[in-house]
């Protein structure tokens, strides 16, 4: 990697660390947000970083812009948090051989060949889908109500999360459509340049959380918006660790003004801070206990096997009423261990090297990237099959079959 992602990324470090050492712990201790550093845990996590940095190889390819992106969100956040909390070591080394994994596999991978793309059809799949999407807002705006005034109030968006029942099918509706649907539309109106669609497409996305709670989806439309933009313009490797850096330095200039901790709340605390602490808990969790052997979840229900909890793991993991969703190696390690983390990552890179193969045959490429950008970082939250099965990444993986390529786009340049 070259000097200045280097710096960029040791810049996003210190931040990181120093957010969380002078305001997210202090003001957080109650919730676990301890600050107990641990010296030796220190280095392994700064050494272990060190080798990964060498290991990843930057190619001309929509993979490696991903791969960068996990390592940003999954692993920095949670190796750092390792050693600031002095967690366990062997958790820690299971994330750092599984991102190992990783960026060996993503230096062999090889496209396969892959013909006759786009699919054609009459109508462009973007309008089908702006349908859809706006069918779906209408009638979820009619069933469950809209705006809710507790989603200005970020310490009160839980109230509203525990309050909504929407079902199983509106549950799956919802999920398509905030992390599947209106991301792509945004990508797409980006690239082709339609302004007032893409607006629209934003502002749908903070509509839903207003009326749900969810800050996932309130940060979306941002962190899609500005990896575009640096993607498009091949500076994305510096551009989104200094980006993380400097909304983190206006949460806590707000927050030392203001005394007021809503942004700080979004980031570093939801995005990056809290997946890293639920993941060593569901760790913490499962170390000496049962695994779940996919017994939870669509696998179990088909298959009609029997979780060993009485409750869901998520909610026995977290505080006892809420779930405690966690990332996809974490995951992995709940139903099969340290083995399962391991497959986990043969699948992702499976994925990707599918990504990879569409991509060859589109004259901008940089457009197909940002469609997933916004799947990498939901695995921070998520299980992989979750993803694929539930959260729209299977079926993202074959809308991309029918976008037609916009004409005269460019390829990865330097990135």
């Amino acid at each position: 990697m070259k000097k200045l992602p280097i710096i960029a990324l040791l810049i996003y470090i210190v931040i990181l660390n120093l957010t969380y050492i002078k305001l997210v712990s202090p003001i957080f201790e109650y919730s676990g947000l301890i600050y107990d550093p641990d010296v030796s845990k220190f280095f392994i996590a700064q050494i272990s970083t060190i080798v990964l940095i060498n290991i990843y190889k930057i190619r001309e390819v929509p993979s490696s812009i991903l791969i960068y992106l996990l390592f940003i969100n999954l692993y920095i956040p949670l190796i750092n948090f390792y050693w600031l909390t002095n967690k366990s070591t062997e958790f820690a080394l299971m994330i750092f051989i599984s991102f190992m994994l990783l960026f060996i596999l993503s230096r062999l991978m090889v496209p396969i060949k892959v013909q006759r793309l786009p699919i054609n059809m009459r109508i462009e799949i973007e309008q089908v889908i702006l349908f859809f999407s706006l069918i779906f807002v209408f009638y979820f705006t009619l069933k469950f109500g809209g705006i809710d005034s507790r989603s200005f109030d970020f310490t009160k968006v839980y109230e509203i999360r525990d309050e909504k029942e929407y079902g199983v099918l509106w549950s799956y509706l919802f999920n398509w459509i905030s992390k599947l649907f209106i991301p792509f539309l945004i990508v797409i109106f980006y690239f082709k340049r339609n302004y007032l669609l893409l607006c629209l497409m934003v502002f749908i996305q903070i509509f839903l959380y207003l009326s749900t709670g969810s800050k996932t989806i309130l940060f979306s439309s941002f962190i899609i918006l500005i990896s575009c933009y640096l993607i498009k313009n091949n500076k994305f490797l510096v551009g989104i660790p200094l980006i993380y850096s400097s909304i983190m330095i206006v949460s806590s200039t707000v927050y030392l003004i203001t005394k007021n901790v809503n942004l700080l709340a979004i980031f570093p605390i939801r995005q990056l801070v809290i997946p890293a602490q639920v993941s060593y808990q569901h760790y913490e969790f499962f170390v000496m206990r049962e695994k779940l052997y996919f017994r939870e979840g669509i696998i179990g229900k088909m298959f009609y096997l029997k979780s060993p909890y009485s409750r869901p793991s998520t909610t026995l993991v977290g505080d006892g009423n809420s779930n405690a969703n966690t990332n996809f190696l974490a995951d992995a390690f709940d139903n099969g261990g340290i083995l399962l983390m391991l497959v986990s990552i043969i699948l992702l890179v499976l994925i990707l090297v599918y990504i990879d193969s569409i991509s060859n045959y589109w004259s901008n490429n940089k457009m197909i990237v940002s469609f997933f950008i916004y799947t990498i970082i939901i695995l921070n939250d998520g299980a992989l099959l979750t993803t694929i099965l539930t959260w729209g990444l299977g079926l993202l993986l074959i809308l991309i079959l029918f976008v037609k390529p916009i004409q005269g786009g460019s390829k990865f340049g330097k990135i």
